[in-house]
């Protein structure tokens, strides 16, 4: 027997009436066209889905207009940085960025210096702080979640550049915005 497996010819393969998947709309587009007829992208071993390239209309998909590419990327723009990490996805209203952090400490300070209750100097060092604030962490990171490591590399850099008080001793930088409470 020629053919001992039993089987009696090609198999038929069901027809999928489903839509072409987009192509990228360029070559570097961080996402790929899923099946289900939405935007996904793999990170760290789990497959997150973004904005619809289709939708089902009587169970069958089909296209979106201008496949929905930009909706999703920016969709994944939003969260890119917090999947890298591991981390789950914040909403933005929940805590405050570090650039938002070092221009609400700022202004506090700008306020007491125009009252004469901040010296010029005083000032001049929380202004450099907040710079390498930002500077290491970056203006969008999240000062709520931090790791301690990046805290660590943040006080060796204070230290390594030098940076002094107005009296002349070290400033070990960090410090400064524990006893800080917004509008003090």
């Amino acid at each position: 027997m020629a053919n001992s497996s039993g089987s009696r010819g090609p198999r038929k393969v069901p027809d999928r009436s489903a839509p072409d998947r987009p192509k990228k709309p360029y070559p570097g587009f961080p996402l790929t066209p899923h099946a289900s007829g939405k935007w996904m992208k793999k990170i760290r071993g789990t497959i997150y889905y973004f904005s619809n390239w289709a939708s089902r209309v009587d169970g069958v998909l089909q296209r979106v207009d201008g496949d929905g590419a930009k909706e999703a990327e920016a969709a994944y723009n939003a969260v890119r940085d917090d999947l890298h990490a591991g981390r789950t996805p914040r909403v933005e209203g929940d805590g405050l960025r570090v650039g938002q952090l070092c221009n609400h400490f700022l202004t506090a300070k700008a306020r007491k210096k125009e009252s004469g209750e901040l010296g010029l100097r005083m000032f001049a060092d929380y202004k450099g702080i907040t710079d390498l604030l930002v500077e290491t962490f970056g203006p969008t990171g999240w000062w709520t979640i931090l790791p301690l490591t990046t805290s660590a590399n943040y006080g060796q850099r204070w230290l390594a550049n030098g940076r002094r008080c107005g009296s002349g001793t070290r400033s070990s930088g960090p410090r400064v915005f524990s006893s800080w409470k917004p509008g003090g």
